[in-house]
């Protein structure tokens, strides 16, 4: 082979690996945390980026407030460093929340640039979140300020109301429980006018004591009263006027 081939062929090879090279395209690699990720938690991913000399047009802030294909949302991103691990890549940790259980695209673009997009350790389970829309967020200018303590704001905000209206509701009906049964007791006692209901009462009274709240003194003058004569096969008239008398003063100061 002649010098000048030699040349040509050398240059051809240049040539090649430098057409290669300039058409090689940007590497994002997503890293999930042991655990698995629950939809709707917010979570920390590791990012790794590369080449490096493909980065300088790239802010990855951009992806704040950004929807990564219909499952993640992207709350925050750190500040990228170079890797330790190797010079031509850059290192960073993102937040977001994960929508649903949908698989992340392989290829995303910031600032017009096509990127291609791996996953490692990413396994996502649960129902799709009700907050499926978050990416009205970036109706916003992301590039001006982080939608990070918006968003946490926002699911704080979401999971506290929820637990107040739970609360609240079952207040609510155990109040309405309560004073069901307390106007059933009220109604019991007003109308009861017959041995059977007396004794009903009397063995029913730590039930309803609780929901009427009695003077004690009453409650125990016609307990006492019955305990006389409840297990006699019939009342004669004195006895039975001295319940009524009891109960009647029962009545008054209970359902005054």
């Amino acid at each position: 082979m002649t010098r000048s081939s030699a040349i040509i062929c050398l240059l051809l090879i240049f040539c090649v690996s430098f057409s290669i090279k300039a058409e090689e395209k940007l590497n994002i690699l997503l890293e999930g945390p042991e655990d698995v990720i629950h939809v709707g938690d917010v979570t920390q991913l590791d990012l790794t980026m590369w080449p490096i000399e493909k980065l300088k047009n790239i802010n990855l802030q951009k992806l704040e407030g950004q929807t990564i294909g219909e499952s993640l949302v992207v709350i925050s991103v750190k500040r990228p460093s170079v890797s330790q691990n190797n010079e031509q890549a850059v290192e960073t940790k993102i937040r977001g929340v994960f929508l649903q259980e949908a698989e992340l695209p392989s290829e995303i673009e910031i600032e017009k640039e096509k990127i291609n997009l791996m996953k490692r350790s990413i396994a996502v389970t649960g129902e799709v979140a009700q907050i499926k829309k978050l990416n009205v967020f970036q109706q916003a200018d992301a590039r001006e300020m982080s939608w990070g303590w918006p968003i946490l704001l926002l699911i704080c905000s979401a999971v506290g109301l929820r637990y107040f209206l739970v609360k609240r509701n079952k207040k609510n009906r155990d109040l309405e429980a309560f004073q069901k049964e307390e106007n059933f007791w009220r109604g019991k006692l007003k109308a009861a006018d017959s041995r059977q209901e007396y004794e009903h009462l009397y063995a029913a009274r730590e039930k309803w004591s609780k929901k009427l709240n009695p003077p004690s003194r009453e409650l125990i003058g016609f307990c006492q009263a019955l305990e006389k004569i409840q297990y006699k096969k019939e009342w004669n008239e004195e006895e039975e006027q001295q319940i009524k008398q009891t109960i009647n003063e029962l009545r008054r100061r209970t359902l005054m």
